[in-house]
């Protein structure tokens, strides 16, 4: 693990002089009291990167100088969209975010399912959870290396997902269908998918029914049932080794 510190700069500065930090990234790069001449990686979140150099600037803050572009490797050759039904404990769903973006997630789309259990404040309060899981994507791919942050879409019912956008490989994990994911993946060789993962108690008839009508294949992780919060990461795992980077 290199010992450089990462910060995430806003797209399109790398191309400037000096970096340009949102408000919370410049204070975290102020409290960090690092010394003039520290040198360390910028990323702007959309595949971009870059050594800096600390300097001190007017009225005591520190400026960012930008040198050379580095080598922005760590991205998966494959688009990975996890739509995800929120779960009981939103806490989990942090947990998924964290791990997902780690393993090279795309994008995450959090979904209410006909038997998702809205918390006390329903959409509002599943709206400002969805700032911090876009935190914690960010703070993730700071730490594991990525160049791209995972797009977070806001909440929404399944049906009023944006379709046309995702991709058109799609599983839906079902515990009782008959084909694996594995052998799904091991059938075609694609460069995007979505995976559609349940609250617990899974999908109802209506929400399978739609995906499979908007081209969604049902697929089978193992003979053992996994959490709604612990499927996500585990396809996304599976996809990586078979279509990926992983492994």
């Amino acid at each position: 693990m290199s010992s450089t510190r990462r910060f995430r700069v806003e797209p399109g500065s790398l191309a400037n002089e000096f970096a340009e930090f949102a408000r919370d990234e410049a204070h975290h790069l102020r409290v960090m009291r690092l010394q003039t001449g520290t040198t360390v990686e910028l990323f702007d979140g959309e595949g971009n990167a870059a050594l800096g150099v600390l300097e001190d600037g007017d009225s005591g803050q520190v400026r960012v100088r930008v040198l050379d572009a580095v080598d922005a490797s760590a991205e998966s050759p494959v688009a990975v969209t996890l739509v995800q039904a929120v779960p009981v404990k939103l806490q989990r769903l942090d947990t998924t975010v964290r791990l997902c973006t780690e393993l090279g997630v795309r994008e995450i789309v959090p979904v209410v399912g006909a038997r998702t259990q809205l918390p006390a404040g329903g959409m509002l309060v599943l709206g400002r959870r969805a700032d911090r899981w876009r935190r914690i994507a960010e703070s993730a791919a700071k730490q594991c290396g990525r160049t791209v942050v995972p797009r977070i879409a806001p909440v929404a019912p399944l049906a009023e997902i944006e379709w046309a956008k995702l991709p058109t490989s799609r599983f839906l994990l079902q515990p009782t269908a008959v084909r694996s994911l594995a052998a799904a993946l091991r059938s075609s060789q694609e460069t995007r998918c979505a995976i559609f993962v349940g609250p617990e108690g899974g999908w109802d008839a209506a929400e399978r029914a739609c995906v499979r009508e908007e081209g969604g294949g049902a697929v089978a992780l193992g003979p053992r049932v996994l959490r709604a919060d612990s499927a996500g990461p585990t396809a996304l795992a599976l996809v990586q080794a078979a279509w990926g980077d992983l492994g």
